[in-house]
């Protein structure tokens, strides 16, 4: 099993905007992503089992979504203004340092109508990509400053039978000793192994 395929480029010494070389360099090379703190491109290149997976997990939240939209209660209402919006690209908040707004191509998200940025976010990894996930929750969720609410990361694993495991991060507001409010990506639930083994693709 081949995993996603990730090139990166450091870009420290490159003074451009990612809106000018994105045209000319990586038109046609995947989905990309700009880490304005690290100063980093990456290439995101996914396999026919990664978007296959994000399929499936997407027609899943759908037909959840579908089923409070028929109900006669203002959760209807509420769930009717969700949309997904796939991969769209997600312009994050000025990172603080450097005064520059990293890019974001997540694998799924979800926005309700009016909504700066989407209340849930979709990250599919494999194995030896899972390391990467914590760093992407902390980026969504301290980027959008707590509005994106949850980033869920879903680690493939393949060995003979499909599965993968599930980690949720949550938007948490705390106070420190000074009474003032901190923003951080608290993982709430990790190690939740889902068995996918009803499809697969080659």
């Amino acid at each position: 099993m081949r995993e996603d395929r990730s090139a990166r480029l450091r870009a420290e010494s490159i003074e451009v905007s990612y809106d000018f070389f994105r045209p000319v360099t990586f038109a046609n090379s995947g989905r990309v992503d700009y880490d304005a703190y690290r100063s980093q491109l990456t290439i995101r290149m996914p396999s026919t089992l990664h978007d296959t997976f994000t399929q499936n997990v997407v027609f899943h939240i759908e037909n959840a979504l579908n089923a409070l939209r028929v109900q006669d209660n203002p959760l209807s209402t509420w769930a009717g203004d969700i949309r997904c919006t796939s991969t769209s690209d997600i312009l994050l908040e000025h990172d603080g340092v450097n005064n520059k707004r990293s890019k974001r191509s997540p694998d799924c998200a979800f926005r309700h109508k009016g909504a700066k940025y989407p209340g849930l976010i979709i990250e599919v990894s494999y194995s030896q990509k899972a390391k990467d996930l914590p760093r992407l929750a902390d980026d969504y969720i301290l980027g959008s400053n707590g509005n994106i609410r949850t980033v869920i990361g879903l680690d493939l694993e393949y060995s003979g039978s499909y599965s993968a495991r599930l980690y949720r991060w949550q938007a948490t507001f705390t106070r420190d000793e000074n009474n003032e409010e901190e923003l951080s990506a608290k993982l709430i639930a990790n190690l939740v192994r889902m068995y996918i083994a009803h499809w697969s693709c080659s």
